[in-house]
């Protein structure tokens, strides 16, 4: 079996990690094998999309997973442009037909996604395109990355961080930063309901790039969060 392994690119460190179910049935997410590295490396296997579990994926798996085990401390220790904000490592493996997002906790456990190859390029190289926010006459505001933080401003002041993420050109994902609830909305949907309920919608990280170009060193308080 001809392998390829890297460092993850930050858009492939948001696929570290359990997706939804419309992400999932975009990006070809099969499962996620499980290693323990506290109680003598045992492994485990969970099925996403059993019906994508075949016999030429299990026999493709279970050779990329012996050989990311086998590798993947000493790849990480050799590059350490794969360590995340985290303190995780994540790296992505290719063979020919899947792909393998492991993330490793140091000390802790090894979790690999597993995913088709097309099937998650094709859906990030959509998500490259952005995450629009529109009006609800449909002019677009703005545009943020796959995976970056919103901030909803409701009437007297009261906050709500959100990351967003890319499901298809017209719906997106919002999760909670505080309560981890997740809501799917169509791009005018979300529109109309922040405008009926006299909200507003931002990128943080604009106001992070006015609150330093302001010169200020101190954080300000963004107030109560949902």
């Amino acid at each position: 079996m001809d392998m390829t392994m890297r460092a993850a690119t930050s858009a492939e460190r948001l696929y570290a990690a359990r997706q939804s179910m419309q992400i999932e049935g975009q990006t070809g997410s099969i499962g996620r094998w499980q290693v323990s590295l506290k109680d003598g490396q045992e492994s485990s296997w969970r099925d996403y999309q059993a019906d994508l579990n075949t016999e030429d994926f299990k026999k493709d798996s279970e050779a990329a997973f012996a050989a990311i085990k086998e590798s993947l401390s000493q790849f990480c220790a050799e590059h350490p442009e794969s360590r995340a904000e985290n303190g995780a490592y994540i790296v992505r493996a290719d063979t020919e037909q899947y792909s393998y997002i492991a993330r490793m906790k140091p000390a802790e456990d090894v979790s690999i996604y597993c995913y088709h190859h097309k099937w998650l390029d094709r859906h990030m190289q959509h998500a490259e395109h952005g995450i629009r926010f529109i009006t609800p006459d449909y002019q677009e505001r703005f545009r943020v990355k796959d995976g970056e933080t919103v901030r909803i401003v409701a009437e007297g002041g009261k906050t709500y961080d959100n990351t967003a993420r890319y499901i298809d050109e017209c719906h997106l994902e919002l999760t909670s930063k505080r309560t981890g609830y997740t809501e799917i909305y169509h791009i005018c949907q979300l529109a109309e309901i922040l405008e009926r309920g006299k909200r507003t919608v931002v990128p943080v990280r604009s106001l992070l790039l006015n609150h330093k170009c302001a010169g200020k060193t101190k954080r300000p308080d963004w107030g109560m969060e949902r």
